[in-house]
């Protein structure tokens, strides 16, 4: 039987306390992965992933770039509406990035699964040089498709393109709308491992590309 609500709690706590502990260690990083696939969660079920990332993320700040390379780790859930609908959280990098989304399922054959959806997620951060230390807040607002196919029931593919507009305050900031490109695979069926690589492309001026890859696993 799929995890619930009311069997889970524990587990629920158990695994927010290890990630709560893993901020202290790690750096603040945007995420850019999904973490997830096409498929929903049935109504009432829920499901969690832990696991790690690696990032080399771009910042700007007075036309000054910071190549960024952090290690953190990764905490999200989904929990089904209805079989088609699916809401999700994201604590990723150590908790530095919160993001919560809604996704629809608008495909799945039991081979080809297609989803859409929307979501939003906050940073803040700090850009240090020198002497001088400069704060930011981001707010991403991002519009993700979601695209598996399945070589078996347990094997599926995952291919994830998302649009992301970035709202950032601070000194010097710009806003920037972003295309990300995102792959990978998940092994397992109501627990396994999900790894995904992510590739962002920033439009605007002067802008590097950034990624990130995550590996980690859904129960």
């Amino acid at each position: 039987m799929k995890t619930t609500l009311k069997n889970r709690p524990l587990n629920f706590v158990r695994n927010l306390g290890f990630a709560a502990l893993a901020v202290l260690a790690f750096g603040r990083c945007a995420s850019i992965n999904n973490l997830t696939g096409a498929k929903t969660q049935a109504a009432g079920d829920l499901e969690l992933y832990t696991g790690v990332d690696y990032s080399n993320l771009l910042r700007k700040s007075d036309g000054t770039s910071t190549d960024t390379k952090t290690f953190g780790i990764d905490f999200a859930g989904r929990y089904g509406l209805t079989g088609d609908d699916e809401i999700g959280f994201k604590l990723a990098n150590s908790f530095s990035y919160l993001s919560g989304d809604y996704k629809r399922a608008l495909i799945k054959d039991g081979i080809f699964y297609l989803s859409s959806g929307v979501g939003v997620g906050y940073l803040g951060y700090e850009v240090t040089g020198g002497t001088e230390s400069l704060k930011y807040k981001q707010i991403d607002m991002f519009v993700p498709v979601y695209m598996d196919y399945y070589v078996s029931p347990s094997f599926g593919l995952l291919f994830g393109p998302k649009f992301v507009y970035s709202i950032v305050s601070g000194e010097g900031a710009e806003n920037v709308a972003t295309a990300v490109l995102s792959g990978g695979f998940r092994w397992g069926q109501k627990a396994g491992m999900h790894a995904e690589f992510g590739y962002g492309i920033p439009f605007q001026d002067g802008a590097e590309g950034l990624w990130q890859t995550n590996v980690g696993f859904f129960y």
